[in-house]
């Protein structure tokens, strides 16, 4: 391997990249994470995992990317390829998916957003003081479904390694299917253990928490 030892860490970690020495670069980008924002480390290490093919990390980091907000074409193209290329894209619609793809901050934005516009209409305008309460609340809405209902409800999950959903929480329960490295799930209930899946609904059922990694 060339030698890359250069004293600048980002330098290092390009030279590693271009050599295709991808243990080492996954290596130093975690004893250098300081260096970077979390969404492009995240990112980084990501794309480390995919090169190493170790899908469920690779999934997991590249999620956790995106949901701080990094959703360019460089996250998006690389979640897409692990989907496609492993079979895992076919997940259907669902409410509660949609709504945990969106990012916090950006809960955190519009409910902001709607309080400025309470604020400037109690301030240029005669609105009732009652109506006025009840914009409030309204402006409100994005925050607390955000946090007292979907992520005190849900947890996004990614499987690291295949394993056996069984129909209860214990290996004595029937498993008639599997949930695959990599798989994007949605988890709503924890048992001594074991955690629910509640979707995808093609791999309904309880798997071994250590099975999983939520984010």
């Amino acid at each position: 391997m060339p030698d890359t030892n250069t004293g600048n860490p980002l330098k290092e970690l390009e030279e590693l990249y271009k050599n295709k020495d991808y243990e080492a670069y996954k290596d130093l980008l975690i004893k250098n994470k300081s260096l970077f924002i979390d969404a492009q480390y995240f990112y980084n290490l990501g794309t480390a995992y995919l090169k190493l093919e170790d899908l469920g990390a690779a999934r997991l980091y590249l999620e956790k990317s995106y949901q701080l907000g990094q959703q360019d074409k460089l996250v998006t193209n690389n979640i897409d390829y692990i989907k496609t290329q492993y079979d895992l894209g076919s997940q259907e619609y669902n409410l509660v998916a949609k709504g945990l793809d969106i990012p916090s901050v950006y809960y955190t934005s519009i409910t902001l957003v709607l309080l400025l516009i309470v604020l400037v209409l109690n301030w240029r305008t005669k609105i009732h003081k009652g109506v006025i309460f009840i914009l409030f609340i309204v402006s409100l809405s994005p925050a607390i479904f955000n946090s007292i209902y979907l992520k005190a409800t849900y947890n996004n999950a990614v499987v690291m390694k295949d394993t056996q959903v069984h129909e209860g929480p214990s290996a004595i329960f029937e498993h008639n299917q599997q949930a695959r490295e990599g798989l994007r799930v949605i988890i709503s209930k924890v048992n001594e253990g074991w955690s629910f899946i509640y979707w995808p609904s093609s791999v309904k059922g309880w798997v071994k928490s250590d099975s999983i990694e939520t984010y």
